[in-house]
């Protein structure tokens, strides 16, 4: 899998890239305005969704430790909770009781 927005760890993040006018980019497309924070938020999320395993989303996104983004994304999983309940349901055989 190869990352939407990835920057090394030692690499400050930033908005701009030389030569490229997000805004006027934006602008001359007539997009909604999305911030590459933005990006990475939702590329995130998608992978959350999809069961990627945090080490793997960790390293994806450029961040030091797993720590870092386990914090950032938490918010995500108590909607997968129940998913995972009824998976160790399914396992136990209590399905449909």
């Amino acid at each position: 899998m190869i990352p939407l927005i990835s920057f090394p760890a030692s690499i400050k993040y930033t908005h701009h890239l030389k030569g490229f006018s997000h805004a006027a980019f934006i602008k001359r497309n007539k997009f909604k305005h999305v911030t590459y924070h933005d990006l990475r938020h939702t590329y995130a999320t998608l992978l959350l969704g999809k069961n990627i395993h945090m080490k793997v989303m960790s390293e994806l996104l450029g961040h030091s430790t797993i720590v870092l983004t386990m914090d950032t994304y938490s918010h995500v999983m108590p909607a997968m909770q129940q998913e995972a309940a009824d998976k160790v349901d399914e396992v136990l055989g209590n399905s449909g009781k």
